[in-house]
């Protein structure tokens, strides 16, 4: 199987149609976003920090959450 990015992380949102709004403030063309679900997308690690900034900007309220489902 051939690898096409290393380092991605899965941001899960609490419905699709939070993630639906977010989609249209523009972070796909700023930042790498995988659709991986109705709710759910992956980004590049690096763009993490700069993309969790830019959420914070426009209103949102990220939560990280660790493997284990502890938020951090």
């Amino acid at each position: 199987m051939k690898t096409l990015h290393r380092h991605l992380t899965a941001l899960e949102f609490q419905s699709p149609a939070l993630l639906e709004e977010v989609m249209r403030v523009g972070v796909e063309k700023d930042f790498l976003v995988v659709r991986l679900g109705p709710q759910m997308v992956a980004v590049a690690r690096p763009d993490l920090e700069a993309l969790e900034q830019y959420l914070l900007r426009k209103g949102y309220y990220p939560t990280r959450r660790r493997r284990h489902g502890k938020a951090r």
